[in-house]
């Protein structure tokens, strides 16, 4: 009997790990501490490199992306602010596209949602 529990804390262990684990990908940035940008002409690659260099920075990421509707839905990482990151994310755009093109969108994610569900239905 001693032996067969011997393993019991290293079951338990790995079994809270891994919890935190589909916890940790399921997790969504409250839709206040997301920003949304507008980039007219939007392409797929420029979506994806806007969406490496967020990711490399370390400041942020892009949570959703409508290249139709041309919106970009990009949240701050632990540490960043909004602020930062809203900074972060009209630099690095406006590396692929340009600056007159780059537009704060003033919408949460839902709205972003909608107009990209209107945008490909067009």
């Amino acid at each position: 009997m001693t032996r067969s529990l011997r393993h019991v804390p290293a079951i338990l262990v790995m079994a809270f790990a891994l919890s935190g684990v589909s916890l940790q990908a399921q997790y969504q940035a409250p839709s206040d501490a997301e920003m949304v940008l507008r980039v007219k002409g939007l392409s797929s690659s420029a979506r994806d490199a806007i969406a490496t260099e967020l990711r490399d920075s370390g400041s942020a990421v892009l949570v959703y992306a409508c290249v139709p509707a041309g919106i970009l839905v990009i949240a701050p990482t632990a540490g960043s602010t909004i602020g930062e990151v809203r900074d972060e994310a009209l630099t690095v755009a406006g590396r692929h596209a340009a600056r007159k093109d780059i537009s704060d969108a003033g919408m949460d994610r839902q709205q972003a949602e909608q107009q990209c569900a209107q945008a490909r239905g067009q």
